[in-house]
């Protein structure tokens, strides 16, 4: 766990930091642009993310499977980077074809012209190549550089853009360009840093070569394809549910959900970084057929995501409706949708690289299974549910889905390969929560202070009870060990 533990630490707070520069980014856009003018970017943001999740044809699972088949330093690989770039080229020709469809779908006529054409073409061609060099360098055990370049650089060269146009140094064609070369950046900084890497290996035909003499051929042609649609699937699921509160009740009502769905998607932010690593770790496991190692990473994974997300779950719960004091009265009615998605992403974290060991084993294919299953049952759901409890209705099948796929994962990654990744510790962490937020929520009905020294005042309650609890009871040796590192880092600092 001890590379685990260092590349979750370091990308967790450039998560952090990006979440607090997309919030200004989400208050400065449009409050400087028109709703036509910010509609511009977004489609050009959603149809370069849409774009590349079909035209990556499925190389970042090719990659997770079966890149420890080629891991070899002093052969370079055996070309697999150059394999990836080349898969790259095919997926950007292919996405052409498609690029002019959905430029003329997702952009008012007076935009369609050369200029925002290129924009869209060069932020699809970025991110597909972002996409796919970053699967690779996450199995070098580098997670934290696609993290850095996604979740900061990204969102300070957006923010930087907002900031020049508001103070009058560039015009609304600049900051076009520099937004769309901040959606560029993630992939340029992979490419910059493949060059550089000992990694690099170009030659496509020692690529070819290893496959046929470890015979992989159609075992690659079959991940690739269920990687195709798993990627699909996946988009698919993170917009079908405002897709169709759009389709079914408004832009209004889509808009208070957004806003909602972010304080809940919060909680399971931890589980982005250690995921991101943990993936090439099991996977390289389940090449040597560890499964003691791949066991030891779901337990600890499960418990220490359990720990943090659990601490952000009730700082959320607790705390998010002083934030809404600061927002237009409309957006109240969000508040009852944070309890749903929360709790749906909670669980998500909770059980941690289910999906990364379900991905990287021989039963890949059911993976593929699951997301679409869970399509069908969002779908399902939120027709059902949205007419009879409105935007509540759709939060609610959100998490109905998703708590139902990562429990019936869970109990499919048990009975298939006998992992399971709880301990006992799992059921003192939950008794504390309980403790915490009641005691909370108590102590919450008796405040009389103003929004922001409310809020103030139960965060650090919050934070003092619950972290005193875990480092007393020492229910994670990681966390505990983390913690007595930033201590006597700091008592040098003070020292000297």
């Amino acid at each position: 766990m001890g590379i685990i533990e260092r590349q979750a630490s370091k990308s967790t707070v450039f998560i952090y930091i990006g979440i607090l520069i997309g919030f200004l980014n989400t208050i400065l856009f449009p409050h400087f642009l028109s709703a036509e003018k910010k509609g511009i970017l977004d489609a050009i943001t959603s149809a370069s993310f849409l774009l590349t999740s079909i035209f990556t044809i499925g190389l970042p699972l090719v990659t997770l499977r079966h890149f420890p088949k080629f891991r070899n330093r002093s052969e370079k690989n055996y070309g697999f980077v150059g394999f990836s770039f080349l898969v790259t080229l095919v997926g950007t020709f292919l996405g052409i074809f498609f690029l002019k469809y959905i430029f003329q779908e997702k952009v008012s006529e007076q935009y369609q012209n050369l200029f925002y054409f290129l924009l869209l073409f060069f932020a699809f061609f970025f991110r597909l190549i972002f996409s796919n060099l970053d699967a690779f360098i996450r199995m070098t055990f580098n997670t934290v550089l696609g993290i850095f370049s996604s979740n900061l650089i990204l969102k300070l060269i957006n923010l930087t853009s907002i900031l020049l146009f508001a103070f009058s140094i560039i015009n609304l064609k600049t900051l076009f360009i520099i937004f769309v070369f901040g959606l560029c950046s993630p992939g340029i900084i992979s490419i910059v840093y493949i060059a550089f890497s000992p990694d690099l290996g170009l030659n496509i035909s020692k690529f070819f070569s290893r496959v046929q003499a470890l015979n992989l051929k159609s075992d690659i042609l079959k991940t690739s394809i269920f990687g195709f649609f798993g990627s699909v699937g996946s988009v698919m699921v993170l917009e079908i549910d405002r897709i169709m509160l759009l389709d079914m009740l408004g832009s209004k009502e889509v808009g208070i959900y957004a806003t909602a769905a972010l304080f809940g998607v919060v909680v399971n932010v931890p589980s982005r970084s250690l995921r991101g690593i943990s993936s090439a770790v099991i996977s390289e496991s389940w090449k040597k057929n560890d499964l003691h190692n791949i066991n030891t990473i779901y337990k600890k994974a499960t418990l220490n995501l359990q720990i943090i997300s659990g601490f952000l779950l009730i700082s959320i719960l607790i705390c998010a409706p002083y934030l809404y004091t600061f927002m237009k009265p409309e957006y109240s009615l969000g508040i009852g949708i944070i309890i749903y998605i929360a709790f749906a992403q909670f669980l998500d974290a909770f059980t941690s690289v289910n999906s990364e060991i379900l991905s990287s084993s021989i039963l890949y294919r059911f993976q593929t299974f699951f997301i679409f299953l869970m399509i069908a049952l969002v779908i399902g759901l939120n027709y059902f549910l949205i007419p009879i409890y409105g935007i509540e209705g759709a939060a609610i099948s959100t998490m109905l889905s998703l708590s139902f796929i990562n429990i019936f994962r869970t109990i499919f990654i048990w009975f298939r390969f006998k992992l399971h990744p709880f301990t006992k510790q799992n059921l003192s962490v939950f008794i504390l929560l309980l403790i915490v937020y009641f005691t909370s929520c108590n102590l919450n009905e008796l405040l009389v202070f103003n929004p922001i020294l409310s809020f103030i005042f139960m965060m650090i309650f919050i934070s003092t009870f619950y972290w005193t609890f875990i480092f007393r009871l020492k229910l994670s040796e990681e966390i505990n060990n983390k913690a007595i590192s930033i201590l006597q880092y700091l008592k040098k600092k003070i020292s000297k």
